[in-house]
């Protein structure tokens, strides 16, 4: 897999031409001491480090994170739906050959975070869907 990964994982132009080197903008999820107590990280397939000169633009970014997590908790309450049928619900865009992949991507990275939260599970069977776990806490 090494030389997949040197083709196919993206490339932060802007710390490449700081260190004068190739570095990836993908790497090992890290817990930071400034993230809060209860961050889980281990269990989590995508980790999203927001950078910004404008301290305003990462706090409105965790709190759209936020937003959107609870509305999915929302979505898939009372509910059973697969990934594609939470889609428009989630960002009120219909599923497209221009946004499928991105949106796609970044509602299965919440549904997986919410699992390991205990807020959502997977039910088994083709094709996958997902419920809210009754109970749960936001």
């Amino acid at each position: 897999m090494p030389k997949q990964a040197e083709v196919h994982l993206p490339v932060d132009l802007r710390a490449s031409r700081t260190r004068r080197a190739g570095v990836r903008a993908l790497s090992e999820a890290i817990r930071f001491p400034s993230d809060p107590t209860g961050t889980i990280l281990e269990a989590n397939e995508v980790a999203v480090l927001f950078r910004s000169d404008v301290r305003a633009h990462i706090e409105g970014n965790r709190k759209l994170v936020a937003k959107r997590m609870e509305k999915l908790t929302q979505a898939l309450s009372g509910a059973e739906l697969t990934p594609f049928e939470v889609v428009p619900r989630l960002y009120g865009d219909a599923l497209s050959g221009g946004n499928a992949h991105w949106l796609l991507s970044k509602t299965l990275a919440y549904l997986d975070h919410l699992e390991v939260l205990g807020r959502a599970r997977r039910i088994p069977g083709e094709p996958e869907r997902w419920t809210a776990v009754a109970g749960a806490e936001g």
